[in-house]
């Protein structure tokens, strides 16, 4: 028997983890948005190359396709949410940032917990209530004071380095170049960008170009992959489709196939409706 539910949220995802040690998250770079409630411990959340430090009760809300990762130094706990644009509905949700409000603490996790029993314990009505839960989230957020203040400092090089890497992703840059650049050794900068990050210079880099291909490809319809990639820093197109699909699942030209026929869709539907 299929599941039913899965069918329903194929499209909203909720986790409730605890960890007993400190870890580096995985990396992350997908099409959904994201919301993270921080439920014990201290969290660094790098988010396209800004640092931001989250401690207990605080939440933090990613715009989809933002590169974004999390590391711990001790025992942690988290809820997590991974969404389309559907629950967020009326939200314009483009950039992210961390909200702290220890008087609306205790409120956003009882409709965090709320969620979370829908999402779990569903039937026919929880997609109505949870969408109607993330309302009542973000109109909370949105009318109450954030009174965060973000005290971790980011290192200096690596804060340059990211700079570097967003206006630059397209020329050959090396992280000896970059070290060069700065005055330090190559292993020096290596390391300090793996800690920072939890990523390696050239994974970074290599995200980062997938990204903005990916951006292109929404775009525009007509543009030869080979140009997009070259356009983007990759000297090699069949690499970078190798790439592409590994990160997407699907190769570029196949992924904006879909995109086209996506919008063709929601066009039919819309012209139903009229």
């Amino acid at each position: 028997m299929p599941n039913k539910k899965k069918e329903r949220l194929e499209n909203f995802f909720y986790d409730s983890t605890a960890f007993n040690t400190a870890r580096i998250g995985p990396r992350h770079y997908h099409s959904l948005y994201e919301i993270y409630y921080l439920e014990k411990g201290v969290c660094y959340y790098l988010i396209e190359g800004k640092l931001f430090e989250m401690e207990e009760g605080d939440i933090v809300f990613i715009p989809k396709g933002q590169i974004h990762k999390t590391s711990y130094e001790d025992i942690h706990s988290r809820l997590l949410i991974n969404c389309s644009g559907e629950y967020l509905e009326n939200i314009l949700l483009t950039t992210a940032f961390v909200y702290k409000n220890d008087k609306y603490s205790g409120d956003i996790y009882k409709i965090l917990k709320n969620i979370e029993r829908e999402y779990l314990e569903g039937d026919i009505f929880s997609e109505s209530l949870i969408k109607g839960y993330m309302q009542q989230l973000l109109a909370l957020v949105y009318r109450t004071p954030n009174k965060y203040k973000n005290t971790r400092q980011q290192n200096k090089y690596v804060k340059n380095a990211l700079d570097i890497l967003e206006k630059n992703f397209t020329a050959d840059i090396s992280l000896t170049a970059t070290a060069d650049e700065f005055g330090i050794s190559a292993e020096h900068f290596s390391r300090i960008f793996k800690k920072e990050t939890g990523l390696g210079f050239n994974e970074y880099l290599s995200i980062l170009r997938l990204k903005k291909a990916e951006s292109i490809l929404r775009r525009n319809q007509t543009q030869s992959i080979s140009d997009v990639a070259f356009s983007c820093g990759f000297n090699d197109s069949n690499y970078f489709c190798e790439k592409f699909k590994k990160v997407y699942g699907v190769s570029p030209l196949k992924y904006r196939k879909n995109l086209i026929l996506k919008g063709k869709g929601a066009k039919e539907r819309r012209a139903e409706n009229e």
